[in-house]
Protein backbone atom coordinates (compact mmCIF):
# COMPACT_ATOMS: atom_id res chain seq x y z
CA UNK A 1 0.00 0.00 0.00
CA UNK A 2 3.21 2.65 0.70
CA UNK A 3 4.19 2.14 -2.85
CA UNK A 4 1.10 3.31 -3.97
CA UNK A 5 1.49 6.72 -1.63
CA UNK A 6 2.96 9.58 -4.27
CA UNK A 7 6.99 9.94 -3.07
CA UNK A 8 7.42 13.64 -3.59
CA UNK A 9 6.62 16.20 -0.42
CA UNK A 10 3.94 17.66 -3.22
CA UNK A 11 2.19 14.44 -3.98
CA UNK A 12 1.70 13.35 -0.59
CA UNK A 13 -0.23 17.03 0.41
CA UNK A 14 -1.85 16.96 -2.96
CA UNK A 15 -3.01 13.31 -1.86
CA UNK A 16 -4.42 14.23 1.74
CA UNK A 17 -6.07 17.59 0.35
CA UNK A 18 -7.89 15.26 -2.04
CA UNK A 19 -8.85 12.87 -0.13
CA UNK A 20 -10.04 15.66 2.57
CA UNK A 21 -12.12 17.14 -0.63
CA UNK A 22 -13.48 13.94 -1.35
CA UNK A 23 -14.67 13.34 2.21
CA UNK A 24 -16.02 16.86 2.18
CA UNK A 25 -18.26 15.60 -0.91
CA UNK A 26 -19.55 12.83 0.43
CA UNK A 27 -20.48 14.42 3.82
CA UNK A 28 -21.90 17.03 1.70
CA UNK A 29 -23.53 14.79 -0.30
CA UNK A 30 -24.86 12.96 2.66
CA UNK A 31 -26.35 16.22 3.91
CA UNK A 32 -28.13 16.77 0.78
CA UNK A 33 -29.40 13.59 0.09
CA UNK A 34 -31.12 13.87 3.53
CA UNK A 35 -32.37 17.19 2.80
CA UNK A 36 -33.76 16.48 -0.30
CA UNK A 37 -35.25 12.98 1.21
CA UNK A 38 -36.54 15.02 4.25
CA UNK A 39 -38.45 17.54 2.12
CA UNK A 40 -39.85 14.98 -0.46
CA UNK A 41 -40.81 13.04 2.38
CA UNK A 42 -42.61 16.41 4.40
CA UNK A 43 -44.53 17.24 1.34
CA UNK A 44 -45.93 13.40 0.62
CA UNK A 45 -46.79 13.61 3.97
CA UNK A 46 -48.59 17.47 3.51
CA UNK A 47 -50.14 15.95 0.49
CA UNK A 48 -51.87 12.91 2.10
CA UNK A 49 -52.78 15.05 5.28
CA UNK A 50 -54.20 17.26 2.67
CA UNK A 51 -56.28 14.69 0.65
CA UNK A 52 -57.60 13.40 3.89
CA UNK A 53 -58.67 16.99 5.36
CA UNK A 54 -60.43 17.63 1.94
CA UNK A 55 -62.30 13.88 2.30
CA UNK A 56 -63.34 14.98 6.09
CA UNK A 57 -64.40 18.35 4.46
CA UNK A 58 -66.48 16.76 1.82
CA UNK A 59 -68.27 14.48 4.51
CA UNK A 60 -69.12 17.24 6.60
CA UNK A 61 -70.31 19.17 4.27
CA UNK A 62 -72.06 16.46 2.74
CA UNK A 63 -74.09 15.53 6.03
CA UNK A 64 -74.81 19.14 7.12
CA UNK A 65 -76.49 19.89 3.33
CA UNK A 66 -78.56 16.04 3.85
CA UNK A 67 -79.48 17.52 7.20
CA UNK A 68 -80.91 20.35 5.60
CA UNK A 69 -82.85 18.20 3.36
CA UNK A 70 -84.43 16.37 5.99
CA UNK A 71 -85.29 19.50 8.12
CA UNK A 72 -86.83 21.23 5.06
CA UNK A 73 -88.73 17.68 4.31
CA UNK A 74 -89.62 16.97 7.50
CA UNK A 75 -91.10 20.59 8.08
CA UNK A 76 -92.77 20.94 4.97
CA UNK A 77 -90.91 24.01 4.10
CA UNK A 78 -89.09 24.27 0.72
CA UNK A 79 -85.09 23.63 0.69
CA UNK A 80 -83.29 27.31 0.12
CA UNK A 81 -81.90 27.27 -3.12
CA UNK A 82 -78.73 29.49 -2.47
CA UNK A 83 -77.81 27.25 0.80
CA UNK A 84 -78.08 24.46 -1.33
CA UNK A 85 -75.97 25.81 -4.26
CA UNK A 86 -73.54 26.99 -1.26
CA UNK A 87 -72.79 23.38 -0.16
CA UNK A 88 -73.00 22.28 -3.39
CA UNK A 89 -70.05 24.66 -4.44
CA UNK A 90 -68.04 23.94 -1.40
CA UNK A 91 -68.09 19.91 -2.07
CA UNK A 92 -67.43 20.28 -5.79
CA UNK A 93 -64.13 22.23 -4.42
CA UNK A 94 -63.70 19.79 -2.20
CA UNK A 95 -63.48 17.43 -5.02
CA UNK A 96 -61.46 19.95 -7.47
CA UNK A 97 -58.66 20.12 -4.76
CA UNK A 98 -58.52 16.15 -4.12
CA UNK A 99 -58.30 15.68 -7.46
CA UNK A 100 -55.62 17.91 -7.98
CA UNK A 101 -53.73 15.95 -4.81
CA UNK A 102 -53.76 12.14 -6.41
CA UNK A 103 -50.98 11.39 -7.98
CA UNK A 104 -51.09 7.47 -8.13
CA UNK A 105 -53.94 5.24 -9.56
CA UNK A 106 -55.09 3.78 -6.87
CA UNK A 107 -55.18 7.06 -4.99
CA UNK A 108 -57.04 7.66 -8.49
CA UNK A 109 -59.77 5.55 -8.36
CA UNK A 110 -60.47 5.55 -4.63
CA UNK A 111 -61.33 9.74 -5.46
CA UNK A 112 -63.37 8.76 -8.43
CA UNK A 113 -65.52 6.10 -6.28
CA UNK A 114 -66.31 8.66 -3.65
CA UNK A 115 -67.13 11.33 -6.20
CA UNK A 116 -69.89 8.79 -8.00
CA UNK A 117 -71.33 8.22 -4.81
CA UNK A 118 -71.43 11.43 -4.00
CA UNK A 119 -73.36 12.12 -7.43
CA UNK A 120 -75.44 9.13 -6.75
CA UNK A 121 -76.29 11.05 -3.44
CA UNK A 122 -77.06 14.10 -5.04
CA UNK A 123 -79.67 12.71 -7.01
CA UNK A 124 -81.64 10.57 -4.20
CA UNK A 125 -81.35 13.96 -2.52
CA UNK A 126 -82.87 15.65 -5.56
CA UNK A 127 -85.68 12.61 -5.85
CA UNK A 128 -86.85 13.20 -1.93
CA UNK A 129 -87.48 16.94 -2.61
CA UNK A 130 -89.53 16.19 -5.39
CA UNK A 131 -91.77 14.02 -3.11
CA UNK A 132 -95.12 15.64 -1.41
CA UNK A 133 -93.91 16.00 1.92
CA UNK A 134 -95.84 12.49 2.99
CA UNK A 135 -93.54 10.50 0.81
CA UNK A 136 -90.53 12.27 1.52
CA UNK A 137 -90.99 11.92 5.43
CA UNK A 138 -91.56 8.02 5.11
CA UNK A 139 -88.94 7.43 3.03
CA UNK A 140 -86.49 9.84 5.62
CA UNK A 141 -87.78 8.20 8.31
CA UNK A 142 -87.24 4.81 6.81
CA UNK A 143 -83.67 3.44 8.80
CA UNK A 144 -83.02 0.77 6.04
CA UNK A 145 -83.37 4.25 3.21
CA UNK A 146 -81.19 6.70 5.49
CA UNK A 147 -78.51 3.42 5.38
CA UNK A 148 -78.80 2.81 2.04
CA UNK A 149 -78.05 6.29 0.67
CA UNK A 150 -74.76 6.53 2.82
CA UNK A 151 -73.76 3.21 2.65
CA UNK A 152 -71.87 3.58 -0.45
CA UNK A 153 -70.41 6.89 0.04
CA UNK A 154 -68.70 5.76 3.36
CA UNK A 155 -67.44 3.11 1.98
CA UNK A 156 -65.88 5.06 -0.77
CA UNK A 157 -64.42 7.57 1.62
CA UNK A 158 -63.37 4.50 4.20
CA UNK A 159 -60.93 3.01 0.93
CA UNK A 160 -59.65 6.43 0.70
CA UNK A 161 -58.68 6.92 4.02
CA UNK A 162 -57.08 3.20 4.12
CA UNK A 163 -55.24 3.86 0.78
CA UNK A 164 -53.98 7.15 2.28
CA UNK A 165 -52.96 5.67 5.50
CA UNK A 166 -50.96 2.99 3.88
CA UNK A 167 -48.94 5.63 2.03
CA UNK A 168 -48.30 7.53 5.20
CA UNK A 169 -47.53 4.18 6.87
CA UNK A 170 -45.16 3.55 4.01
CA UNK A 171 -43.32 6.56 3.82
CA UNK A 172 -42.77 6.60 7.70
CA UNK A 173 -41.32 2.88 6.73
CA UNK A 174 -38.78 5.08 4.46
CA UNK A 175 -38.20 7.64 6.60
CA UNK A 176 -37.12 4.99 9.10
CA UNK A 177 -34.98 3.37 6.74
CA UNK A 178 -33.48 6.55 5.24
CA UNK A 179 -32.82 7.65 8.92
CA UNK A 180 -30.81 4.22 9.75
CA UNK A 181 -29.68 3.98 6.22
CA UNK A 182 -28.07 8.15 6.62
CA UNK A 183 -26.71 7.01 10.75
CA UNK A 184 -24.61 4.02 8.34
CA UNK A 185 -23.47 6.17 6.16
CA UNK A 186 -22.23 8.98 8.60
CA UNK A 187 -20.19 6.20 10.65
CA UNK A 188 -18.55 5.09 7.32
CA UNK A 189 -17.67 8.22 6.89
CA UNK A 190 -16.29 9.38 10.62
CA UNK A 191 -14.00 5.64 9.98
CA UNK A 192 -12.93 7.01 6.39
CA UNK A 193 -12.37 10.76 8.38
CA UNK A 194 -10.72 8.62 11.75
CA UNK A 195 -8.76 5.87 9.23
CA UNK A 196 -7.22 8.73 6.89
CA UNK A 197 -6.32 10.99 9.57
CA UNK A 198 -4.26 8.13 11.40
CA UNK A 199 -2.65 7.24 7.73
CA UNK A 200 -1.83 10.80 7.15
CA UNK A 201 -0.03 10.99 10.48
CA UNK A 202 1.39 7.86 10.23
CA UNK A 203 2.88 9.12 6.98
CA UNK A 204 3.64 12.61 7.84
CA UNK A 205 5.48 10.91 11.32
CA UNK A 206 7.11 8.04 8.93
CA UNK A 207 8.28 10.13 5.64
CA UNK A 208 8.24 13.60 7.00
CA UNK A 209 9.11 14.28 10.77
CA UNK A 210 11.26 11.26 11.05
CA UNK A 211 13.88 12.36 8.08
CA UNK A 212 13.62 15.76 9.38
CA UNK A 213 15.19 15.10 12.73
CA UNK A 214 17.27 12.74 10.81
CA UNK A 215 18.94 15.97 9.16
CA UNK A 216 18.97 18.16 12.21
CA UNK A 217 20.53 16.04 13.80
CA UNK A 218 22.88 15.18 11.05
CA UNK A 219 23.98 18.65 10.65
CA UNK A 220 24.35 19.23 14.32
CA UNK A 221 27.39 16.40 13.30
CA UNK A 222 28.19 18.34 10.89
CA UNK A 223 28.46 21.42 12.87
CA UNK A 224 30.53 19.39 15.10
CA UNK A 225 33.43 18.05 12.75
CA UNK A 226 31.88 14.49 12.58
CA UNK A 227 32.02 14.74 8.48
CA UNK A 228 32.41 10.84 8.64
CA UNK A 229 28.39 10.97 9.67
CA UNK A 230 25.96 9.79 6.92
CA UNK A 231 22.46 10.73 6.94
CA UNK A 232 19.75 7.80 5.97
CA UNK A 233 18.14 9.08 2.98
CA UNK A 234 14.74 7.98 4.10
CA UNK A 235 11.36 9.54 3.80
CA UNK A 236 9.84 11.43 0.49
CA UNK A 237 11.95 11.93 -2.54
CA UNK A 238 12.32 15.89 -1.69
CA UNK A 239 13.85 14.87 1.99
CA UNK A 240 15.48 11.84 0.35
CA UNK A 241 17.50 13.92 -2.08
CA UNK A 242 18.06 16.76 0.53
CA UNK A 243 19.72 13.45 2.75
CA UNK A 244 21.58 12.88 -0.02
CA UNK A 245 22.71 16.54 -1.12
CA UNK A 246 24.27 16.99 3.17
CA UNK A 247 25.59 13.41 2.47
CA UNK A 248 27.27 14.51 -0.57
CA UNK A 249 28.59 18.15 0.92
CA UNK A 250 29.48 16.22 4.36
CA UNK A 251 31.57 14.07 1.83
CA UNK A 252 33.40 17.17 -0.15
CA UNK A 253 33.69 19.11 2.91
CA UNK A 254 35.77 15.49 4.63
CA UNK A 255 38.06 15.16 1.63
CA UNK A 256 39.04 19.29 0.81
CA UNK A 257 39.31 19.07 5.04
CA UNK A 258 41.53 16.06 4.61
CA UNK A 259 43.20 17.91 1.30
CA UNK A 260 43.78 20.64 4.01
CA UNK A 261 45.66 18.70 6.34
CA UNK A 262 47.89 17.08 3.70
CA UNK A 263 48.47 20.70 2.25
CA UNK A 264 49.23 22.16 5.99
CA UNK A 265 51.16 18.99 6.32
CA UNK A 266 52.97 19.72 3.21
CA UNK A 267 53.61 23.22 4.35
CA UNK A 268 54.88 22.77 7.60
CA UNK A 269 57.30 20.22 6.05
CA UNK A 270 58.12 22.65 3.53
CA UNK A 271 58.84 25.29 6.53
CA UNK A 272 60.74 22.76 8.54
CA UNK A 273 62.98 22.22 5.14
CA UNK A 274 65.02 25.73 5.48
CA UNK A 275 65.17 24.93 9.14
CA UNK A 276 66.61 21.74 9.23
CA UNK A 277 69.35 22.77 6.71
CA UNK A 278 69.96 25.65 8.66
CA UNK A 279 70.30 23.89 12.05
CA UNK A 280 72.25 20.85 10.49
CA UNK A 281 74.54 22.94 8.12
CA UNK A 282 76.56 24.67 11.24
CA UNK A 283 76.88 21.78 13.33
CA UNK A 284 78.35 19.87 10.37
CA UNK A 285 80.58 22.94 9.23
CA UNK A 286 82.36 22.74 12.65
CA UNK A 287 82.78 18.92 12.57
CA UNK A 288 84.04 19.02 8.92
CA UNK A 289 86.45 21.88 10.11
CA UNK A 290 87.62 19.94 13.51
CA UNK A 291 88.26 16.45 11.11
CA UNK A 292 90.24 18.58 8.80
CA UNK A 293 92.87 19.67 11.12
CA UNK A 294 92.83 16.73 13.16
CA UNK A 295 95.14 15.14 12.11
CA UNK A 296 97.62 17.95 12.59
CA UNK A 297 97.39 18.31 16.34
CA UNK A 298 99.30 15.60 18.37
CA UNK A 299 99.09 17.31 21.27
CA UNK A 300 96.61 15.09 23.70
CA UNK A 301 94.89 18.12 25.23
CA UNK A 302 93.91 19.60 21.66
CA UNK A 303 92.97 16.83 20.50
CA UNK A 304 90.65 15.80 23.70
CA UNK A 305 89.17 19.77 23.37
CA UNK A 306 88.57 18.67 19.34
CA UNK A 307 86.81 15.17 20.36
CA UNK A 308 84.55 17.86 22.52
CA UNK A 309 83.74 19.90 19.70
CA UNK A 310 83.05 17.08 17.59
CA UNK A 311 80.83 14.91 20.43
CA UNK A 312 78.95 18.85 20.96
CA UNK A 313 78.21 19.20 17.79
CA UNK A 314 77.14 15.18 17.29
CA UNK A 315 74.71 16.40 20.57
CA UNK A 316 73.58 19.24 19.15
CA UNK A 317 71.93 17.69 15.76
CA UNK A 318 71.01 14.72 18.49
CA UNK A 319 68.55 16.91 20.21
CA UNK A 320 67.09 18.59 17.17
CA UNK A 321 66.20 15.42 15.61
CA UNK A 322 64.64 14.50 18.89
CA UNK A 323 62.93 17.65 19.28
CA UNK A 324 62.03 17.73 15.46
CA UNK A 325 60.41 14.30 16.09
CA UNK A 326 58.71 15.45 18.70
CA UNK A 327 57.08 18.20 16.89
CA UNK A 328 56.57 16.36 13.59
CA UNK A 329 54.34 13.48 15.93
CA UNK A 330 50.87 13.45 16.62
CA UNK A 331 50.23 14.54 20.57
CA UNK A 332 47.96 11.97 22.47
CA UNK A 333 48.27 13.62 25.87
CA UNK A 334 46.82 11.24 28.40
CA UNK A 335 44.72 13.39 30.72
CA UNK A 336 44.82 13.21 34.15
CA UNK A 337 44.20 15.27 37.46
CA UNK A 338 47.44 16.72 38.67
CA UNK A 339 48.81 19.72 41.18
CA UNK A 340 49.27 22.29 38.31
CA UNK A 341 52.33 23.72 40.84
CA UNK A 342 53.74 20.49 41.25
CA UNK A 343 53.82 20.33 37.30
CA UNK A 344 55.82 23.58 36.75
CA UNK A 345 58.22 22.72 40.06
CA UNK A 346 59.68 19.97 38.13
CA UNK A 347 61.13 21.77 35.23
CA UNK A 348 61.55 24.45 37.55
CA UNK A 349 64.24 22.60 39.50
CA UNK A 350 65.56 21.22 36.19
CA UNK A 351 66.70 24.52 34.80
CA UNK A 352 68.15 25.57 37.64
CA UNK A 353 71.44 24.41 37.06
CA UNK A 354 71.52 25.58 33.53
CA UNK A 355 70.55 29.32 34.69
CA UNK A 356 73.82 29.11 37.51
CA UNK A 357 75.23 28.43 34.57
CA UNK A 358 74.76 31.11 32.51
CA UNK A 359 74.57 33.90 35.60
CA UNK A 360 71.01 34.11 35.76
CA UNK A 361 68.75 34.60 38.57
CA UNK A 362 65.30 32.22 38.70
CA UNK A 363 62.95 33.10 41.12
CA UNK A 364 59.72 30.86 41.45
CA UNK A 365 56.55 31.86 43.28
CA UNK A 366 53.31 29.51 43.85
CA UNK A 367 49.66 30.81 45.33
CA UNK A 368 48.67 29.21 48.00
CA UNK A 369 45.33 28.55 46.23
CA UNK A 370 46.44 26.75 42.95
CA UNK A 371 44.25 24.29 41.58
CA UNK A 372 44.52 20.68 40.19
CA UNK A 373 45.03 20.64 36.20
CA UNK A 374 43.40 18.02 34.01
CA UNK A 375 47.16 17.57 31.96
CA UNK A 376 49.64 15.34 31.06
CA UNK A 377 52.21 15.88 33.29
CA UNK A 378 55.48 14.74 31.25
CA UNK A 379 54.12 17.04 28.28
CA UNK A 380 53.69 19.62 29.71
CA UNK A 381 57.00 19.97 31.38
CA UNK A 382 58.93 19.13 28.54
CA UNK A 383 57.04 22.28 26.92
CA UNK A 384 57.74 24.73 30.23
CA UNK A 385 61.09 23.32 29.84
CA UNK A 386 61.65 24.51 26.54
CA UNK A 387 60.47 27.77 27.52
CA UNK A 388 62.53 27.94 30.43
CA UNK A 389 65.41 27.71 27.75
CA UNK A 390 64.35 30.01 25.96
CA UNK A 391 63.99 32.53 28.78
CA UNK A 392 67.51 31.87 29.43
CA UNK A 393 68.76 32.46 26.33
CA UNK A 394 66.82 35.78 25.45
CA UNK A 395 68.07 36.97 28.76
CA UNK A 396 71.54 39.10 29.56
CA UNK A 397 73.75 37.95 31.83
CA UNK A 398 72.96 38.67 35.43
CA UNK A 399 69.38 39.10 34.34
CA UNK A 400 66.26 37.59 36.24
CA UNK A 401 63.80 35.20 35.13
CA UNK A 402 60.06 35.81 36.99
CA UNK A 403 58.21 32.27 37.29
CA UNK A 404 54.41 32.67 38.78
CA UNK A 405 51.46 30.49 39.46
CA UNK A 406 48.06 31.41 40.14
CA UNK A 407 44.52 31.02 40.14
CA UNK A 408 42.00 33.32 37.97
CA UNK A 409 38.24 33.13 37.47
CA UNK A 410 37.16 33.08 33.57
CA UNK A 411 35.28 36.24 31.79
CA UNK A 412 32.17 33.76 32.27
CA UNK A 413 32.32 33.98 36.20
CA UNK A 414 32.31 30.14 36.43
CA UNK A 415 35.24 28.62 34.65
CA UNK A 416 38.59 28.56 36.55
CA UNK A 417 42.12 28.82 35.21
CA UNK A 418 45.45 27.65 36.37
CA UNK A 419 47.96 30.52 34.88
CA UNK A 420 51.70 30.07 34.59
CA UNK A 421 53.36 33.45 33.97
CA UNK A 422 57.09 33.84 32.39
CA UNK A 423 58.67 37.11 32.41
CA UNK A 424 62.00 37.63 30.67
CA UNK A 425 64.37 40.82 30.51
CA UNK A 426 65.76 39.66 27.32
CA UNK A 427 65.48 42.65 23.96
CA UNK A 428 63.55 40.37 21.34
CA UNK A 429 62.25 37.38 20.12
CA UNK A 430 62.42 35.26 16.98
CA UNK A 431 58.25 34.36 17.03
CA UNK A 432 55.36 36.71 16.49
CA UNK A 433 53.68 37.25 19.92
CA UNK A 434 50.55 37.98 17.89
CA UNK A 435 50.18 34.46 16.04
CA UNK A 436 50.34 32.87 19.56
CA UNK A 437 48.18 35.26 21.47
CA UNK A 438 45.37 34.48 18.62
CA UNK A 439 45.42 30.94 18.33
CA UNK A 440 47.31 30.53 15.25
CA UNK A 441 49.56 28.14 14.76
CA UNK A 442 53.42 28.70 15.16
CA UNK A 443 55.64 27.65 12.61
CA UNK A 444 59.21 26.11 13.32
CA UNK A 445 62.10 28.72 13.01
CA UNK A 446 65.83 28.48 12.26
CA UNK A 447 67.28 28.90 15.95
CA UNK A 448 70.29 32.03 17.10
CA UNK A 449 71.13 29.80 19.63
CA UNK A 450 74.10 27.39 20.50
CA UNK A 451 72.30 24.52 21.27
CA UNK A 452 68.88 25.47 20.15
CA UNK A 453 66.41 24.03 17.59
CA UNK A 454 63.77 26.25 16.78
CA UNK A 455 61.06 23.84 17.87
CA UNK A 456 60.76 24.91 21.66
CA UNK A 457 58.40 27.59 20.82
CA UNK A 458 55.99 25.76 18.54
CA UNK A 459 56.18 22.51 20.04
CA UNK A 460 55.17 24.57 23.81
CA UNK A 461 52.24 25.98 21.82
CA UNK A 462 51.25 22.69 20.22
CA UNK A 463 51.18 20.63 23.70
CA UNK A 464 49.22 23.54 25.62
CA UNK A 465 46.23 23.98 23.02
CA UNK A 466 46.22 19.73 23.39
CA UNK A 467 45.24 20.52 26.67
CA UNK A 468 42.83 22.63 26.02
CA UNK A 469 44.56 26.07 27.14
CA UNK A 470 46.37 29.01 25.81
CA UNK A 471 49.26 30.23 24.79
CA UNK A 472 50.54 34.18 25.17
CA UNK A 473 53.55 35.93 24.38
CA UNK A 474 53.04 40.07 25.06
CA UNK A 475 56.18 42.43 26.06
CA UNK A 476 56.67 43.49 29.41
CA UNK A 477 57.01 47.59 29.94
CA UNK A 478 60.14 46.97 31.50
CA UNK A 479 61.92 45.29 29.21
CA UNK A 480 61.54 41.79 27.68
CA UNK A 481 58.96 38.96 27.29
CA UNK A 482 56.09 37.58 29.22
CA UNK A 483 54.79 33.87 28.24
CA UNK A 484 51.46 33.72 30.14
CA UNK A 485 49.93 29.68 29.84
CA UNK A 486 46.62 29.29 31.03
CA UNK A 487 45.64 25.70 31.54
CA UNK A 488 41.74 24.80 32.61
CA UNK A 489 41.28 23.95 36.33
CA UNK A 490 39.75 20.56 37.39
CA UNK A 491 38.22 18.78 40.07
CA UNK A 492 41.25 17.00 42.20
CA UNK A 493 38.75 14.16 42.82
CA UNK A 494 37.75 13.19 39.35
CA UNK A 495 40.52 11.87 36.78
CA UNK A 496 40.14 12.98 33.05
CA UNK A 497 40.65 10.11 30.84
Amino acid sequence: MIRLLPTSLKGLLLLNEGALFVLLILCGGVGALSTYYWQQSSAQALRLATMGSHAEHIRGDLYRQIEDVVRASLTGHSLAPAEHAEHVRRIDTRFDALSVLVTDPRERLAADFLRTTYDVLQRDMAGVSEDDATVARARLLDRAQEQWLLAEFESALTILSLILSNRQEHLQAGLDRWKQLSAGLVIVLLAFALGLAVLSLRQLRRRILLPIEALARGAAEFSHGNLSHRILADGVRDLEQLAQAFNTMAGDLERSQQALVEAEREAVLGALVPVVAHNIRNPLASIRATAQVIDARDDPDELAETRQAILHSVDNLERWLRSLLSYLHPLAPTLEAVPFDSVVAAPVDLARPLFDQRGLRLLYRSAADVAMAAADAGLVEQAIFGLLDNAAEASPRGATVYVEVTVRTGDDGRSRWNVLTIDDEGTSMKIQPQLASSGARVRPGATTKSFGTGLGIPFAFKVIQAHGGTLEFTPRLEGGTRVTINIPVSNKDITVE
